[in-house]
């Protein structure tokens, strides 16, 4: 297990970070300023990734190379997406999407795919209404998921290569 701790700013506010590295551009940057003291508002214990891949032997005789490092690490790591006061985390130990309010850290809910989710899932809505927000995701398994931010209720589940 690991500690998934959530930090705001003194002031209690954080802009929102709907997708992986903030927005489709990858800026991982957002403009909203933190106070120079975050402290910590609530924690939660999550399972430990589990990567799809093994780390790489040491070194390749045959090509003459040593102390090789990983080339494969997005998944040693639970990422995360927040948007409309929900915060979502995805897990590759459990096969789960789980969304937390953001301030609190109460558990809202828990949606549960068929393989591991190793990449963040995505917050999105069309008119900007928390109500019709959806949080999109894909597992090992193929699919691709659409659940109710609000809700946790399962809206679709589709494999893109069947479109």
């Amino acid at each position: 297990m690991i500690v998934f701790a959530w930090l705001f700013a003194s002031i209690g506010y954080c802009a929102d970070w709907p997708t992986h590295l903030h927005d489709n551009q990858r800026s991982s940057r957002t403009s909203a300023e933190l106070a120079s003291k975050l402290e910590i508002q609530w924690q939660v214990k999550l399972p430990t990734p589990q990567p799809a891949w093994p780390p790489p032997a040491r070194q390749d005789f045959w090509h003459r190379k040593v102390n090789l490092r990983p080339r494969i690490v997005h998944d040693r790591a639970n990422h995360l997406a927040v948007a409309f006061g929900k915060l979502v985390v995805g897990s590759s130990a459990d096969d789960c999407v789980r969304g937390f309010d953001a301030g609190s850290g109460e558990l809202l809910w828990t949606v549960r795919a068929e393989a591991p989710v190793r990449l963040a899932p995505s917050i999105w809505s069309a008119d900007d209404a928390k109500e019709n927000a959806l949080v999109v995701f894909a597992a090992d398994d193929g699919y691709v998921y659409g659940v109710n931010l609000e809700s946790g209720d399962l809206l679709w589940k589709t494999r893109p290569d069947q479109v």
